[in-house]
């Protein structure tokens, strides 16, 4: 008895005239963050910074599989910004 093989994927879709899907290309280059990472950079938890940050100050990127993802680079800028702005208003009140 033999069992009949489903047909194998192109392995070079670009010849065969396929094209490459969308999700495939739909998470961008570049080291990106989960929301669990972002949350700790921040210092706070994953609740907190899904209810304060994302999405207001820091958009994310959601991936083909539905994970929120944030830039690093995004990310280092926010919390850097939020550090020295905290830092100025504690300065100017004392």
């Amino acid at each position: 008895m033999s069992r009949k093989r489903g047909k194998l994927p192109d392995p070079n879709p670009e010849l065969s005239g396929e094209q490459t899907p969308l999700d495939a290309m739909a998470v961008p280059a570049g080291n990106m963050m989960r929301r669990t990472a972002a949350a700790r950079a921040f210092g706070v938890s994953k609740t907190t910074f899904r209810r304060s940050i994302e999405g207001t100050m820091l958009p994310p990127e959601v991936g083909p599989d539905g994970v929120h993802r944030f830039r690093e680079e995004q990310v280092r800028e926010l919390v850097i910004h939020s550090v020295f702005s905290t830092r100025a208003s504690t300065r100017s009140t004392s």
